[in-house]
């Protein structure tokens, strides 16, 4: 009985962050359609984790996004999504990071896709111990390495940073995919 309890946090916690997802997507489709030009539209595939802060990071991230001139459409890491990477200019990752490692669906969903052409960035979330810090990057690139593909730019964001520290970071990723795209300044 205590084991059941114990997992309905988790698993509400994990649909609540599925939930969230969609509505993110659902709010941002409705903005790029009233947007009319745009600078480009963004893939973020993320996995949203047993905890609401990837979600909360992926909001800020899309919001910066969306106010700098971007369409971004966002989806959850797996093995089945496959992306049509001709129909965006760049592909941000999210992930947790347990024991160095980013999870397992976006190990799967970086397998599935293979040598992907366009920029690529990270935003890793986690509580990044001391012992770890140093091999969440590293294995990662290495991971993209495997299928062909470079890591661009990445921020890592550690749990229960605040607000205008978690939105800073952010903006300096956001400014990192402007200059790749070479979009920096065209407002």
């Amino acid at each position: 009985m205590y084991k059941i309890l114990g997992l309905f946090p988790a698993i509400f916690l994990f649909s609540m962050g599925c939930q969230f997802t969609g509505d993110i997507h659902a709010q941002h489709d409705a903005a790029a359609s009233e947007i009319g030009e745009s600078t480009g539209t963004i893939a973020v595939v993320y996995d949203p984790g047993g905890s609401p802060f990837p979600a909360k990071t992926v909001k800020i991230l899309a919001d910066e996004l969306k106010a700098r001139g971007y369409l971004v459409e966002i989806m959850t890491a797996g093995p089945e999504l496959l992306l049509a990477q001709s129909r965006y200019q760049a592909l941000i990752l999210g992930s947790p990071v347990h024991g160095a490692e980013v999870l397992p669906p976006v190990k799967a969903f970086i397998s599935a896709n293979p040598h992907l052409s366009i920029p690529v960035f990270a935003v890793l979330t986690g509580l990044f111990p001391k012992f770890y810090e140093s091999y969440d990057l590293p294995n990662l690139t290495t991971l993209l390495g495997q299928s062909g593909i470079s890591l661009t730019g990445s921020i890592k964001i550690r749990m229960g940073t605040g607000k205008h520290k978690l939105k800073a970071l952010v903006s300096g990723l956001v400014n990192a995919v402007d200059t790749a795209l070479g979009t920096l300044g065209q407002e």
